[in-house]
């Protein structure tokens, strides 16, 4: 949800189409996986997929690595 989260300005209605995913990760929360919750993924991959805004790089240009890290997981992004 975080990486998806990162383009939120660039998908209309995204906090519509993501609030029933963030629902599932609030605290005291139980974790049940429902098909609603898969259409939501679905549409929401399919936004980012088609955001405007991705593009193939600049070679021309330096990048960016974005890294995250906690004891059981890994994220990075390049920018």
């Amino acid at each position: 949800m975080g990486h998806a989260g990162y383009y939120r300005r660039f998908i209309e209605n995204f906090s519509k189409s993501a609030s029933l995913l963030f629902s599932l990760v609030m605290k005291d929360v139980e974790f049940l996986w429902t098909g609603k919750c898969e259409q939501a993924l679905f549409k929401l991959k399919c936004c980012v997929l088609a955001a405007l805004i991705l593009c193939g790089p600049n070679w021309e240009l330096s990048f960016h690595i974005a890294i995250d890290a906690s004891d059981i997981v890994v994220g990075v992004v390049l920018g």
